[in-house]
């Protein structure tokens, strides 16, 4: 249900007609009804048309069947036995069961046959113009599957669904030949057949705010990508990090086509700005608004309406009342007069947007999960210790979803762990908190947390700021000429591509740019410094752009050193960020009087978007790119 309503949104970002979106969702989602969907489909499209087909739920494997052989389930339409594991893949749709029972035969599993005589019917209608890009949100979707157990936070099923009268036969699998005329087909599936597919909570609680991973990448990828007429890869590349980062490390995301360097949606994607469709409500005091949790809507922030026919001019200011996961409802206050013509009209409500002009940024809680093993005495010690800080959750038994675990022993020894790999933070050695100093650093630690995670989990914005980030791929000369610059050190660098990063400040004003790379053990270092290491703000008038200040490689093939971050923090004034340096780069922290006062007022207790006079935002704006590098090379 909450996949449906992002990708339905997504479609309507992107220009898709919604006369032309057809939703079946729970009972409606039968074989019967998405086999004739499909059959009216094929007879409404044309030559050069795009076509869209999303799938969120369950899936597993089921018996491989051959009509040759078993005549019991010839009324199944489009299967035949072609599986080189002797199972077919199947979507279970709404009445399918989980477990096989006597004279089920088979019918409320979608199964990957069907799957594939419909898609060869679509590409044959559309031709060699149209596309049609399919999306598997399930787990081991490799495959298109997806399961029941753990639903809430994985989309994942190990049981196979098999009837066992027939016997499992591995088939040769027959390679398709390629047929130029018809439809490019791209299929997006959410992680590798190995793997299950995480769901996302976004950290709230309740399974009426998760979202498949594949859906939530997606939707976001095409709501931040700012690059006009971006590739299906270009497209998939940023989905993949997005689902690495969200799931550890422990779920990839497939692209499945031969077309992955063509436009997405044949013409290109749709760059959308920072606005929001609206929608109406009976009451004329409030208005819908297509955005909610999954784009970081809180309530309380101010949401702005404005006319497509003058974008720059503010019509009415509201506040968030109400929030969903992809909606929420802004109250104005008064019966609204500034939107004028005729609700009824399908159109009408397209002539203005919604954007948000002042955002809440919560107060940073830390989730921290107690492993101790046995000691009820360095138990309660650690509860006591952390009772300092406010913004720290202790919970007493690892459970998903913790920021951090402290483990500990018999003998009084602990340790900072990260989830998911338990390794020790930042190498961290074992603290014996029998001594009083070691007590001291554990809570020093502790707080370089707080800062650390809070910068790397902040989402700051001024719309006075305006600056536009570029990577740049390095022509085949340029990559030469830098390979003999580094002593022919790149000979090893075969699997990446290498870029540069260009920023342009398009504000009115003039504006303070810093460059911070956070690596994958949680370390804060600058991209431009003093030579000294300290980092260095870069001053851009506006209009000004300045290119080639970080050289990076991004892999191609698997991460050998995981996922990194570049962190880019604009601000109309300097700032002094030593701070988040000295305290993400030593377990002993020294002076923090230097501390930007906006970003320490942040962390200690948030922004309230309710309350104007409350800017300890204002004048600044932050933006992160997650890139899975393969070997991180700085070059200046």
């Amino acid at each position: 249900m909450n996949d449906l309503k992002i990708i339905e949104n997504m479609l309507l970002d992107q220009k898709f007609e919604a006369s032309n979106i057809v939703k079946l969702k729970n009972e409606q989602a039968t074989v019967e009804n998405v086999l004739k969907e499909l059959d009216k489909l094929i007879e409404k499209i044309q030559p050069g048309d795009i076509v869209f087909f999303h799938y969120s739920g369950h899936g597993q494997q089921i018996s491989d069947i051959d009509l040759t052989k078993h005549k019991q389930y010839s009324k199944l339409k489009y299967i035949k036995a072609d599986e080189d594991d002797g199972y077919d893949e199947a979507l279970a749709l709404y009445n399918a069961p989980v477990n096989y029972v006597a004279g089920y035969d088979f019918s409320q599993h979608l199964i990957d046959d069907q799957i594939e005589y419909y898609q060869n019917k679509i590409q044959e209608k559309i031709g060699k113009n149209g596309h049609l890009i399919m999306i598997f949100d399930s787990c081991h979707s490799g495959s298109v599957t997806r399961g029941v157990d753990e639903a809430q936070i994985y989309r994942s099923e190990s049981k196979k669904c098999l009837d066992p009268s027939i016997e499992v036969v591995k088939q040769t699998k027959i390679s398709k030949e390629d047929n130029f005329n018809k439809g490019v087909l791209v299929e997006f599936k959410g992680c590798k057949d190995d793997q299950r597919n995480l769901e996302i909570q976004n950290g709230l609680q309740g399974a009426d705010l998760n979202y498949g991973s594949l859906s939530y990448a997606l939707y976001q990828t095409l709501r931040e990508l700012k690059k006009e007429k971006a590739t299906y890869q270009e497209v998939f590349d940023i989905v993949y990090a997005k689902i690495y980062a969200n799931s550890e490390g422990t779920q990839e995301a497939v692209l499945d086509t031969k077309f992955g360097d063509n436009l997405f949606f044949g013409t290109g994607n749709v760059v959308l700005p920072n606005y929001y469709g609206i929608e109406p409500l009976k009451d004329k005091r409030t208005l819908k608004v297509r955005a909610g949790m999954i784009n970081g809507i809180q309530v309380g922030d101010s949401i702005s309406i404005y006319s497509n026919a003058k974008p720059d001019v503010k019509l009415l200011t509201g506040t968030v009342s109400e929030r969903s996961g992809s909606e929420c409802t802004v109250s104005f206050g008064k019966t609204i007069t500034e939107i004028s013509g005729d609700p009824s009209s399908s159109r009408y409500y397209t002539n203005f947007r919604a954007k948000r002009t002042y955002e809440i940024q919560p107060g940073q809680v830390l989730t921290v999960a107690l492993d101790i093993e046995k000691n009820k005495k360095l138990e309660k010690k650690i509860i006591e210790l952390l009772k300092v800080f406010p913004t720290v959750k202790v919970i007493p038994k690892v459970t998903p979803g913790v920021d951090y675990i402290i483990k500990g022993d018999k003998t009084n020894n602990v340790q900072v762990l990260i989830p998911q790999t338990n390794v020790p933070l930042r190498n961290m050695p074992l603290l014996d908190l029998s001594i009083k100093e070691y007590e001291d650093t554990l809570k020093d630690i502790i707080q370089d947390v707080l800062a650390v995670d809070y910068f790397s989990s902040l989402t700051l914005s001024d719309e006075r700021i305006n600056l536009v980030v570029d990577l740049i791929e390095f022509d085949s000369l340029t990559y030469e000429n830098m390979k003999k610059e580094l002593m022919g050190t790149l000979e090893i660098y075969s699997a990446v591509k290498f870029y540069n990063l260009i920023l342009r400040n398009e504000s009115t004003q003039k504006i303070y740019v810093y460059l911070l790379h956070l690596s994958n053990s949680n370390i804060y270092s600058p991209l431009i410094d003093d030579r000294n290491n300290n980092l260095k703000s870069l001053e851009l008038k506006p209009g000004e752009s300045i290119p080639e200040k970080a050289l990076f490689a991004l892999g191609k093939d698997e991460p050998k050193e995981g996922i990194e971050k570049i962190v880019i923090l604009s601000s109309l004034r300097e700032l002094k960020l030593d701070y988040l340096l000295k305290s993400s780069k030593s377990l002993r922290v020294g002076e923090r009087s230097s501390a930007n006062d906006a970003l320490k007022n942040q962390m200690k207790r948030g922004v309230d978007g309710k309350n104007s006079k409350v800017n300890t935002n204002a004048g600044l704006s932050l933006q992160k790119f997650v890139f899975k590098i393969d070997h991180p090379i700085w070059h200046r």
